[in-house]
């Protein structure tokens, strides 16, 4: 018994019965009789009786690689920079990844990857706050309250159940979850914090599908040719103590 191996695309008919179906068709000229007896379709017969000239080697699989390269396809100086991107950085995004070759090499070609970026989570990491968050119902986060109120923000609640909404903050929890926490090791709080702050430079440099591909850094510095948003206040010490009044 033979076996077929994993790369094989279909399950492929031996020599010995794609030429027995052929003899068997010349021979009694029945191609449905031919069809049920080997379990071949009437395509298949009639491709191997055009190529059958009475040796095995017309009945082989011919390679399926296409005779002439794809216009489109990446050139060795483009996948040269693909794997040295990936070599310097393990966890990169496909996202990041081509927001890096848009900026160094000029890589003009649009990813076919979907990637989902949440606009909320966008505009949040921009230097210029939002003057309305979205929070749910069924959110109850007091320093959140706090913090708006001492920034001058609108805290509004959705109403609880809200895909449109909540598939938004989900999805920018999962790219943390992705991008940050999954590869975080910390030692202190500073060095936490140091973390966060690399981090969140990082991720605004990451382009966006929603954005037509610009990066939160440069969706705010277009828009900010024609609007003048508010400019968040500079927090000085640590957050919580800025929330709860400790801090000037």
């Amino acid at each position: 018994m033979s076996i077929i191996p994993h790369q094989k695309r279909y399950l492929p008919h031996e020599i010995g019965t794609r030429i027995h179906a052929v003899t068997l068709y010349r021979s009694a000229k029945d191609i449905e009789f031919v069809c049920r007896r080997y379990k071949i379709s009437k395509a298949s017969l009639m491709r191997w009786n055009k190529r059958y000239d009475g040796t095995p080697e017309s009945l082989a699989d011919r390679s399926h690689r296409p005779h002439t390269v794809h216009p489109r396809a990446h050139t060795n100086e483009e996948i040269m920079w693909v794997l040295n991107l990936v070599r310097r950085n393990p966890d990169i995004t496909p996202c990041e990844l081509y927001g890096k070759l848009r900026r160094k090499h000029g890589y003009t070609r649009p990813p076919s990857l979907y990637t989902g970026s949440s606009c909320v989570l966008d505009c949040a990491r921009s230097p210029y706050l939002r003057r309305s968050v979205f929070l749910s119902k069924t959110e109850r986060i007091h320093p959140m309250d706090a913090l708006c109120g001492k920034l001058g923000i609108e805290h509004k609640l959705i109403r609880p159940r809200t895909p449109r909404h909540n598939g938004k903050v989900e999805r920018s929890h999962r790219n943390d979850q992705e991008r940050f926490y999954n590869h975080l090791h910390f030692y202190s709080l500073e060095d936490l914090n140091l973390q966060m702050h690399r981090y969140l430079t990082r991720s605004n440099d990451i382009p966006s599908k929603v954005l037509g591909w610009d990066s939160p850094k440069e969706r705010q510095k277009a828009l900010s040719l024609v609007f003048q948003p508010k400019k968040a206040p500079k927090i000085q010490g640590d957050i919580m103590d800025y929330i709860y009044g400790n801090a000037s």
